[in-house]
């Protein structure tokens, strides 16, 4: 009897969920993709072309003086030069050691990328990740969007909504532009909640779910957003093996 208590004992020491959060706290966070809305107590990273260009205060003059970038673009080189987002091509690597991370986060990004890059995006996550670690997605939902579109019938919102639609340089100074910094803006393929739970399954992740607003399964999510671009967005989780 002394003998099955002692094991139930340490059974209850080992799932106990504030020694589970302790331990996760010893790995890091990652949120992929911040752009101008990083996450305190989480390593933060985005591919933007303004990271790399907020180190370069003369090349961003001349830049400007061509009229190669938005204002958008210049208030986000202002933004990354005070804030310590580190620049990440998540494509190819996510700057983080093996077995170092205990969740991942990225919001709005994946729909950028199209099937093949997502498959390579999901490959480097499930490096960084520990086994049990976590990956949430924020995705604009494509069913919510059709849904606005067979309510109002309005395909010309339906098509700026979704960034389905893209409009093609004109002149040299725009090519030179799309040359210099690609094309960020629109959307090259979309998710509804079954999609999204299949792409990632199909990728190695387990107990893969949608969840609702507000609604984790990471241990200590911290000051992440939850609610993240709601109502527009579906949200993900799956777990590494």
């Amino acid at each position: 009897a002394t003998v099955r208590l002692q094991a139930a004992a340490k059974r209850h020491e080992n799932s106990n969920p504030k020694r589970e959060r302790v331990q996760m706290n010893t790995y890091r966070r990652i949120n992929v993709g911040c752009g101008r809305r990083p996450t305190n107590g989480w390593e933060n990273v985005d591919n933007s072309p303004s990271l790399k260009l907020a180190r370069f205060p003369a090349i961003v003059a001349v830049l400007r003086g061509l009229g190669l970038l938005k204002q958008a673009q210049i208030e986000n080189i202002a933004y990354n030069r005070e804030h310590p987002i580190q620049f990440c091509d998540a494509r190819r690597r996510i700057p983080f050691a093996d077995k170092s991370s205990s969740a991942v986060y990225a919001s709005h990004m994946v729909e950028h990328l199209d099937r093949d890059e997502a498959g390579l995006f999901f490959r480097e996550v499930r490096r960084v990740l520990i086994p049990g670690g976590t990956l949430r997605l924020a995705l604009p939902n494509l069913r919510y969007h059709l849904e606005r579109y067979l309510q109002t019938g309005d395909a010309d919102q339906f098509i700026k909504e979704t960034r389905l639609g893209r409009t093609l340089p004109k002149g040299v100074f725009s090519r030179l532009k799309v040359a210099f910094l690609g094309e960020r803006e629109h959307h090259v393929w979309m998710y509804d909640e079954k999609s999204s739970v299949k792409a990632l399954e199909s990728h190695g992740f387990v107990n893969v779910r949608s969840l609702p607003p507000g609604q984790t399964g990471i241990a200590d999510p911290g000051s992440l957003d939850l609610n993240e671009r709601v109502p527009e967005s579906l949200f993900v989780e799956g777990t590494n093996p």
